[in-house]
């Protein structure tokens, strides 16, 4: 399990574990699909907040985030 905000990293070193030789990239998609506008926080009701901070109550603790 890797941070996503540091995926490449982490993406290299599954590579590595494979044994895979070849270079490999992640493609990069929707990079600012808002353009900036709002922070993500923004974009959650109050419901739709609990609803993912409970789904992903793990993760957020592991990885020091603030929901």
């Amino acid at each position: 399990m890797g941070r996503y905000e540091t995926i490449e990293k982490y993406f290299g070193r599954v590579i590595e574990k494979l044994g895979l030789t070849d270079k490999v990239s992640l493609p990069r998609a929707n990079v600012n699909s808002m353009g900036g506008i709002a922070p993500y926080r923004d974009m959650y009701t109050e419901k739709t907040r609990l609803q993912v901070a409970e789904w992903y109550a793990r993760e957020i603790e592991a990885f020091g985030y603030e929901f």
